[in-house]
């Protein structure tokens, strides 16, 4: 399941932080060459955070390029960050969530809170590490956390409009997620096979 093109970020709203210095961003932020290139020279463990969800889309993107199937990664980092960004950083349940959707205001209630003092200076961090066994992937983010057992163990809600993202990120994307602490910590790992180029 992809996320909606409603959610993808035009170039100009993407942070500076987030983009390298003079490099636009293509739709497929692997196809460019010079983004590639600086991607390709970092080091096997970096890190880096960012505040919306234009900048998370593109840290998805930007990270999915590491893996061996990057559409499929992709999808999975986005949900990881999604939940990292609405529910932890913004504290919109799941109940706000779908009440939003059905209104047509998700979006607008996203950008708002962003602006609100008690939350336009949370950002998310990401923690990536590969080494020819695995990508080890670790997304934080600065809200109070939830009871992350409930939703690692279940199916995904099928007859709302949320509540699936750690069930595809978990089924789909990764081969471990890991929760720590308060639950506003996500390790996914996602193992190399033997017979991987």
């Amino acid at each position: 399941m992809k996320k909606s093109d409603s959610n993808k970020p035009d170039a100009a709203s993407v942070s500076p932080e987030i983009r390298p210095a003079k490099t636009a961003i293509p739709p497929r932020l692997w196809d460019d060459e010079g983004l590639r290139q600086a991607l390709e020279g970092l080091k096997p463990g970096f890190r880096f955070s960012f505040r919306t969800m234009q900048e998370g889309w593109v840290a998805a993107q930007a990270l999915s390029k590491w893996y061996p199937d990057p559409d499929t990664a992709e999808m999975g980092i986005w949900e990881l960050i999604v939940n990292a960004i609405e529910h932890g950083n913004l504290g919109i349940n799941n109940e706000e969530k779908s009440i939003f959707i059905a209104a047509g205001s998700l979006e607008e209630e996203i950008e708002r809170r962003l602006r609100l003092p008690v939350f336009r200076d949370r950002v998310v961090e990401v923690e990536f590490c590969r080494t020819s066994e695995r990508n080890c992937l670790v997304v934080r983010d600065q809200g109070g956390g939830f009871d992350y057992q409930t939703f690692v163990d279940r199916e995904a809600f099928t007859d709302r409009p949320n509540g699936r993202g750690i069930v595809l990120a978990r089924d789909l994307a990764f081969d471990d997620l890991q929760y720590r602490g308060c639950g506003n910590e996500v390790i996914a790992t996602c193992e190399f096979s033997e017979t991987a180029g």
